[in-house]
């Protein structure tokens, strides 16, 4: 039995990406409207609604929850961050976070929310982190979503790279940089061919949307 509980390194990397926003694949600047709509293609989806197992669940209520004092409430924190950092842990607290910041936004939740149960932090901590599960589905219905909007779907990975740059120097208020790189996904996703590692060079040679040599 399962129990229900509801609510960017990048997995992909190319040698020589960075140098995409020197090819010269535009003819003309995308409106506003364009640029919306690539960014809702792409846009995240819900990560925090999933399942938990209801082996997991037991785990948490059947920790000593006492927080009457300041010291009881960090024992309790400690108690519940250590299931929830644990190799079988269905909660998708990011890779390399430094534990002491898990711990602190665990017992932040504890200490604001100290009528509430075990299960009721779980909450809060899903809300927070997201599930694994939920995370991984997120991620692949993304990468096939894009795929479906390029011409060629092998090149929906290159096009997703591209949007996240884009959405990295929006988030930087480099607006120029962001807009390039966004006009250059418009044109990955159009392509008629597919982009490889060894044709990838050719893009730049002057024919747009052709391989450089191509007739």
């Amino acid at each position: 039995m399962r129990y229900d509980i509801a609510n960017f390194s990048h997995p992909f990397a190319w040698n020589g990406i960075e140098s995409i926003n020197r090819f010269k694949w535009y003819d003309h600047k995308l409106t506003e409207e364009e640029e919306e709509a690539m960014e809702l293609e792409v846009a995240p989806k819900d990560e925090s609604s999933g399942a938990i197992s209801e082996t997991f669940l037991e785990s948490v209520n059947a920790l000593p929850w006492d927080v009457s004092t300041k010291a009881a409430i960090k024992k309790t924190s400690a108690s519940l961050v250590e299931l929830i950092i644990a190799e079988d842990s269905p909660i998708a607290t990011p890779e390399g976070m430094d534990l002491k910041k898990i711990k602190m936004a665990v017992g932040t939740f504890i200490v604001g929310n100290k009528e509430k149960s075990a299960q009721d932090i779980l909450q809060l901590v899903v809300e927070k982190y997201g599930l694994k599960e939920a995370k991984a589905k997120a991620s692949k219905d993304k990468s096939e979503g894009v795929a479906s909007l390029c011409a060629v779907p092998e090149n929906g990975k290159v096009f997703e790279v591209i949007m996240e740059f884009a959405d990295a120097y929006s988030q930087e208020a480099n607006y120029n940089a962001a807009g390039t790189y966004r006009k250059v996904a418009q044109v990955i996703k159009d392509l008629d061919f597919e982009i490889t590692v060894e044709n990838a060079k050719g893009l730049g040679g002057g024919k747009k949307t052709k391989v450089a040599g191509e007739s």
